[in-house]
């Protein structure tokens, strides 16, 4: 676990067969050590991991699903998302945890698969997730993490692959909305986006970045760190590779 001055957040996109593996449980807590874990993909963890608490919701006519895990001394209150994301979205209250300005206060933390559907896009369900996501909040503060399957954070000029006009909308609406910063960016000012989705699985795919973690903006000076697990070991599992982020409490 990260130390008491420190808080870690870690998403990741299992991969549906992968978190079926008891020996990736047995090893995603040691390596990742989160303190607050956003899962996507993921078989029901409880019969994998114990310890903690966990909120996991299966799409429905599936057997995989999103989840929230919390270490010991922390907990959930669920919030209600809309039906029609269940299984996609699943939203809480998170207490007892140090946040940075806020301190032990409650924070809500909504962990997202965003969906397509019929006449629908990605950005467009990102952005209907965006619609509900402060109202349900409630004034609290706001954490948004997971597989957004759009990029998760702006591209400089001859980055590729070139973010669309709906991707660049989205990412100003979380920042002049919502008042949110992308976590890996702002840990890595100017760099390309580090990929998180292996196309396909190959390793030489485009470096698409649609894994990631936004955080208030106001917690951008307790930031840390934000890493990308790519070695092979993670890459044998998921055709995503976990993120992972580093806060200093209050």
């Amino acid at each position: 676990m990260s130390p008491s001055s420190a808080l870690r957040l870690v998403t990741y996109n299992m991969g549906m067969g992968g978190s079926r593996n008891p020996d990736l449980w047995a090893r995603l807590l040691p390596a990742l050590a989160p303190d607050l874990l956003f899962t996507q993909e993921s078989r029901d963890p409880a019969q994998y991991w114990p310890g903690g608490s966990w909120l996991c919701e299966a799409v429905p006519s599936h057997r995989w699903g999103t989840g929230l895990w919390v270490r010991d001394g922390a907990s959930f209150t669920p919030l209600s998302v809309p039906m029609d994301f269940a299984g996609r979205v699943v939203a809480a209250v998170v207490e007892g945890l140090a946040w940075p300005e806020v301190g032990v206060s409650p924070v809500a933390a909504f962990s997202i698969h965003a969906p397509t559907r019929r006449g629908s896009s990605y950005v467009k369900e990102v952005g209907r997730i965006l619609d509900f996501a402060p109202s349900l909040a409630e004034g609290l503060p706001l954490v948004l993490a997971g597989d957004f399957n759009v990029a998760a954070g702006t591209r400089g000029p001859g980055h590729l692959p070139v973010l669309s006009r709906g991707e660049t909308a989205l990412l100003e609406r979380m920042r002049d909305e919502l008042g949110l910063i992308p976590c890996w960016q702002t840990a890595h000012p100017g760099e390309p986006l580090a990929r998180t989705l292996r196309w396909m699985r190959r390793a030489d795919s485009l470096p698409y970045h649609c894994d990631g973690i936004f955080i208030p903006a106001a917690w951008a000076s307790a930031l840390r760190d934000c890493t990308v697990f790519e070695d092979d070991d993670w890459s044998a599992v998921s055709d995503h590779n976990p993120v992972a982020v580093t806060l200093s409490a209050l």
